[in-house]
């Protein structure tokens, strides 16, 4: 089990990132085998994400936040979508080249090529956060 976290604040608050790591700090027993944070200042906020790894599907490609190729998306992810192999096939089917084997990133890629709608065609248990 993994560990998400986050914040949207406006600029000129300097503890946005210290809160993340804090977050980080109280949820690792979720995600004892990695921790990073994602910062952004976008307009008039800033947005922050945390996460916290088990280790449990491609160790070294699933690693978060997770960015998509372009530097446009991050997700922080928890949970299992069991039929990520099948939406995985039909990624590539339709010309998305994953670079992992990893459920992260047939899960952002799916969102972004399908946007809100193909939440209905996951199947699994999950909670996300998508910037």
């Amino acid at each position: 089990m993994c560990g998400i976290g986050g914040l949207l604040q406006q600029p000129g608050i300097s503890e946005g990132q210290e809160v993340l790591h804090k977050i980080n700090h109280l949820q690792k027993k979720r995600g004892p085998d990695e921790a990073d944070v994602f910062w952004e200042a976008a307009g008039d906020w800033q947005i922050g994400l945390a996460h916290t790894r088990l280790q449990v599907i491609d160790p070294q490609g699933g690693r978060q936040p997770f960015r998509s190729r372009d530097g446009r998306f991050t997700l922080v992810f928890n949970g299992e979508i069991f039929n990520y192999l099948e939406l995985a096939e039909t990624l590539k089917q339709s010309g998305v080249q994953l670079k992992t084997t990893s459920d992260t990133e047939v899960l952002l890629e799916w969102l972004i090529l399908n946007g809100r709608e193909g939440l209905k065609d996951l199947s699994g248990m999950f909670a996300f956060a998508l910037w």
